[in-house]
């Protein structure tokens, strides 16, 4: 048996389909699994410890597209399908694996 530590439960869905993969694989070669659900601590010193990452370049270029999109300047009408498949397989996976 192997231990699984995916971060599935969050709303990126890149990494749904990452983990919905993962475990689909698994279960067709039949290896025996446990899903690991670590949930990670939000203390003071691990957020005094992250205050560097705010000023990341490629964080505050995200900061600014979400910015945009929710403006309107960019359309995330296309992405609506996707989503809604995304959130299947999340739920899928949810129910399965709880």
């Amino acid at each position: 048996m192997i231990g699984v530590c995916i971060k599935y439960f969050h709303e990126n869905y890149g990494g749904m389909l990452q983990a919905y993969a993962t475990i689909s694989m698994l279960e067709a070669r039949g290896v025996e699994y446990e899903l690991i659900q670590y949930q990670k601590e939000n203390s003071l010193i691990g957020m005094i410890k992250s205050l560097p990452r705010l000023l990341n370049s490629v964080l505050l270029n995200d900061k600014y597209e979400l910015f945009l999109k929710k403006r309107g300047k960019k359309s995330i009408q296309s992405l609506q399908g996707t989503m809604q498949l995304g959130r299947k397989l999340l739920k899928n996976l949810k129910k399965k694996n709880l």
